[in-house]
């Protein structure tokens, strides 16, 4: 008993100093030694089953697939994105807008002008001081900073990763027993695509139809979409920036696919910041705003059941402005999250009463917030995730497991696959391209324990990786799009013990499928050469997307002719030094005049200029031509050379010329101490090499 007491002191000193203060050792001293939380692995915690316990046989039991392209790219081209990719361009502003209100008080505070005070049109005095040597700010200071905080892009929004992309843009509804995704799609990412999915035996593509398009609110962003399935048609909710809107698929005997908006919800002050749909056949569905308004709404007759205010969690815009909302598929509950606290309501109860509350804060740090919520498909558990963890409630008993997904972004997506019904494997990522996770739970006596620590899966990254070292998909734009931040990931699978598929979507409208198969404990799944087999026809499908991918950057591709005018454009903007001198009047005169061209000089207004010397196709500047040589050579009136003369004949000449003048270039006697008989040969040799520089 004493030696399991050392051992536990020994455990949570070394936790404590690798890792940091956790919260359940809030009253021990403080660690010296701090790593990222994300960095080291925590042992599982189950307050069911005892002290966790991790076999040493215990592994991943799926084979995980190189990533591959499931629909053909987007039509946006990467390379025209000048701020980068969208769904980070809420950062940059945010930022600058920051920089120049630190910037702004800083200046103030100093008693300096402002920099950019032409911006607000006003002059901020230097800052007084009284005998006592405190600053008096003067009105024009805090008239700049009132205005500057007004001009606020995203008054709603901090944080250091977009938080409004939670749940997901990616889904999946089924409709008259076929499968669809859906997914945005468009220049500014506001069309709703609907595609057919074929499954067949032991795979699952994108039907060749042509896919349904959807407009939604024009100039914003889908952010989350989220399926249900009522009767013979399905409907999507989909929440952009200020709209949050209720589309319907059908599909009849005869008919073609069709899809329709039946409901539309706007936003005035604030945005919305989740959106869900119950997946029962009670046709309700709930929104959650900034203002940490929730409301209740009934699809048959369009309008709100019930609303109720939630409390406000922090002071910062990333804590008081965020929320998420999800609806129960065992029952009728519906929870309701902020950044410290799950509430639970019943929907046969006002929203405004909590039937329950969790906040996992005895068995997390103090630095983590709650990020994303999904259910279980084999248990009444819920999984929630922080910065950090994973952790699973019951609510029966509260919170019964947690693991460290490693992940560098708090997750913002996930989806479960049921497996055989004692284990289901979780699947989270995060904004970041390269950011997913796999983790296994399992049930024994109808308790829940994992055996398996998360890992981590193969990236595009590993993808591309690999295939450059083969010289495949070199392309520096190939690259960019796959870097593209993630908006969103589903699971797909069929009846059987056939595996699953993850479908991701990109910022930019691509989706990505990775297959993950049943491990089989055979010689062959170890044989390289048909892992190699496998990873070259990965790359055949990627080469052959890269096509596909540089067809939309050709439409895209600029005028790459040489916007230069020609010599007469210099020449031109000389005119007005040419008369006061005589030798520039002479020198400019020896010119030809500008042939008739449609463009103008932009110096001289009115006269025209002749710029086809530097017009050029691709095909010679593709070239080694030297494309200047012309325009060089015409200056001093020269076509080039008349002849051309190659460089072994000018030797061969010269050695003709002195081949009967061997006599001039002997060798003096006296140099070598001996008689050297000299003969045009040897002479020849002798000069040749000295010619050459050897």
């Amino acid at each position: 008993m004493d030696d399991e007491k050392s051992e536990n002191v020994l455990v949570e000193s070394v936790y404590r100093n690798v890792l940091g203060e956790f919260s359940h050792f809030k009253n021990e001293t403080t660690a010296r030694v701090s790593y990222q939380h994300c960095l080291a692995v925590t042992p599982n915690l189950h307050l069911n089953a005892g002290q966790p316990h991790i076999p040493l046989d215990s592994r991943f039991k799926y084979e995980v697939h190189l990533p591959k392209p499931f629909l053909p790219p987007s039509k946006i081209n990467p390379d025209c994105l000048k701020d980068g990719d969208p769904l980070t361009k809420i950062l940059q502003d945010k930022k600058e807008w920051q920089n120049d209100l630190d910037a702004l008080v800083r200046n103030a505070k100093r008693g300096q002008k402002w920099a950019e005070k032409q911006k607000y049109g006003l002059h901020t005095s230097k800052v007084k001081k009284n005998d006592a040597k405190e600053h008096i700010y003067t009105v024009s200071s805090h008239v700049a900073v009132a205005k500057h905080i007004a001009a606020d892009p995203h008054p709603y929004f901090s944080g250091k990763y977009n938080w409004l992309a939670t749940g997901g843009c990616l889904s999946e509804c089924t409709v008259n027993g076929e499968k669809y995704i859906l997914h945005p799609t468009g220049e500014n990412m506001n069309l709703l695509r609907i595609t057919s999915l074929d499954i067949l035996v032991n795979e699952i593509s994108a039907s060749r139809q042509a896919p349904l398009k959807v407009p939604l609110a024009e100039g914003q962003r889908i952010y989350q979409i989220a399926c249900s399935n009522v009767g013979n048609r399905g409907i999507a909710a989909v929440r952009q920036e200020k709209t949050c809107s209720i589309v319907s698929i059908k599909e009849g005997l005869k008919k073609p696919l069709s899809a329709r908006t039946v409901l539309e919800i706007q936003e005035k002050d604030g945005v919305f910041v989740s959106i869900d749909i119950s997946q029962v056949e009670d046709k309700q569905f709930c929104t959650l705003d900034s203002d940490q308004i929730l409301k209740l709404w009934d699809l048959n007759t369009s309008s709100c059941t019930g609303s109720a205010e939630m409390p406000v969690c922090g002071n910062e815009p990333n804590s008081r402005s965020w929320g998420f909302v999800k609806f129960s598929t065992r029952s009728d509950d519906l929870f309701v999250m902020n950044r410290k606290t799950i509430y639970i309501k019943d929907r046969r109860m006002p929203l405004s009463q909590n039937v329950i509350e969790f906040s996992p804060k005895q068995i997390v740090d103090d630095c983590e917030d709650l990020s994303f919520l999904l259910n279980s498909l084999n248990s009444p558990l819920a999984y929630v995730a922080t910065n950090h963890h994973l952790l699973s409630l019951d609510l029966r008993s509260g919170w019964t497991q947690r693991w460290s997904h490693l992940m560098q972004q708090p997750p913002l997506y996930g989806s479960v696959y049921p497996g055989t019904g004692s284990e289901e494997v979780v699947i989270l990522s995060s904004s970041i391209s390269d950011d997913s996770n796999a983790i296994v739970n399992k049930w024994k006596d109808c308790k829940p324990i994992s055996e398996t620590f998360p890992i981590g899966l193969p990236s595009l990254a590993d993808c591309l990786l690999r295939a450059n070292a083969y010289g495949k998909c070199l392309g520096a734009s190939l690259k960019k799009r796959l870097h593209m931040a993630t908006t969103g990931l589903i699971l797909l699978w069929q009846d059987g013990n056939n595996g699953f598929m993850s479908l991701k979507s990109t910022s930019i409208g691509d989706v990505i499928s990775q297959q993950f198969a049943p491990e089989v404990r055979l010689s062959d799944q170890y044989d390289a050469s048909s892992r190699e087999k496998e990873f070259k026809e990965v790359i055949k499908l990627w080469e052959g997307w890269e096509k596909d991918h540089e067809k939309v950057c050709a439409k895209y591709i600029p005028d790459l002719r040489c916007p230069t005018y020609s010599y007469e454009t210099s020449f031109k903007a000389l005119k007005s030094c040419k008369d006061s001198n005589p030798e520039l009047s002479k020198w400019h005169s020896t010119f030809s005049k500008c042939k008739d061209e449609t463009r103008h000089c932009e110096f001289c207004v009115g006269e025209e200029l002749d710029d086809s010397d530097f017009k050029k196709t691709l095909c010679d500047l593709g070239t080694y031509k030297d494309l200047m040589a012309g325009v060089l050579l015409k200056a001093w009136d020269s076509e080039g050379l008349t002849t051309k003369v190659e460089s072994k004949t000018y030797v061969e000449n010269w050695l003709k010329d002195t081949t009967g003048k061997s006599d001039d270039i002997g060798f003096p006697e006296e140099d070598f101490g001996f008689k050297v008989p000299v003969t045009p040969s040897r002479c020849s040799k002798r000069i040749k090499r000295e010619s050459l520089g050897f």
